[in-house]
């Protein structure tokens, strides 16, 4: 179950009225909530407490009318084009990434009595019934897994019930915040250290590699049947990878959470020269 305190929160605005799905859409595939954005009055709106940078959108029911999703955020004194989004879900009809570059000007604004940090999204046509699993956020997702393993979606690896390994994702996503925990990661607040969250990585991208191994791993471990079964010796070589490629991550992290990448937060490269 996803924390409280880490939680999007996610409204729909329908002309003058908000739905409020914060908690459907708080953790992939517990619950799911209904939506049809209209392109003339509507807005779903996702906002945090913090600026971020990108967000994962598990769709339950894809939208099947063909659209342009429109991105904005707010300035200080107007709703502005967020010109840097791409929209990899294509208009909710699948499921995928929606990342954009956080805007210098961002300003928190307060909607439906909340103050945040929002992106809202408006349709180019009306879409049609769309049912979404979770908005919230996944260091990889099944297009990166078969570039690794390209049958990885073919019957058997799903697990019964599900159309996606989505619920894999959001366990590696997990596991790979606690890893960085447990080596000692933390970022200072108001009141003091605190631990790191998934929305305090300035970069997913850095652990997408360690993200798409460790998924590969689980998969393979419960499609095993037995401890030296390929299955099992395959999932045991991705852990190994996974677990190298976690020792030479040094992630970029929003230490201050401001939501903005300091100078002081960004990874520095690190540049071996051979001497002769």
């Amino acid at each position: 179950m996803i924390d409280s305190r880490l939680r999007l929160t996610v409204l729909h605005k329908d002309d003058l009225t908000f739905a409020d799905y914060t908690e459907q859409a708080a953790d992939f595939g517990r619950d799911n909530f209904s939506t049809t954005l209209n392109a003339s009055d509507d807005y779903l709106y996702v906002g945090f407490y913090k600026p971020i940078n990108n967000v994962y959108c598990e769709l339950a029911t894809a939208n099947t009318t063909v659209n342009t999703l429109t991105f904005e955020y707010y300035d200080g004194s107007t709703w502005v084009l967020l010109t840097t989004a791409r929209d990899l879900t294509k208009g909710l009809t699948r499921s995928g990434y929606i990342t954009w570059d956080k805007p210098t000007d961002w300003d928190d604004t307060v909607i439906n009595s909340i103050t945040k940090f929002w992106v809202r999204a408006r349709p180019s046509v009306t879409h049609s019934a769309t049912s979404i699993a979770g908005i919230n956020l996944a260091f990889a997702d099944d297009y990166d897994l078969q570039g690794e393993f390209p049958d990885v979606l073919t019957s058997g690896f799903i697990p019964a019930g599900e159309v996606s390994h989505i619920k894999t994702h959001g366990a590696v996503r997990n596991d790979i915040i606690q890893s960085l925990r447990n080596s000692g990661y933390l970022k200072t607040t108001a009141t003091g250290y605190a631990t790191i969250t998934p929305w305090d990585l300035l970069d997913i991208y850095e652990l997408k590699q360690a993200a798409i191994n460790l998924a590969l791993s689980k998969i393979f471990f419960n499609y095993s049947d037995e401890d030296k079964d390929i299955w099992a010796v395959k999932s045991r070589v991705y852990d190994l990878r996974y677990k190298e490629l976690m020792k030479l991550v040094t992630p970029s992290l929003d230490t201050d959470d401001d939501g903005t990448a300091d100078a002081s937060e960004r990874r520095v490269s690190r540049v071996s020269r051979m001497v002769r």
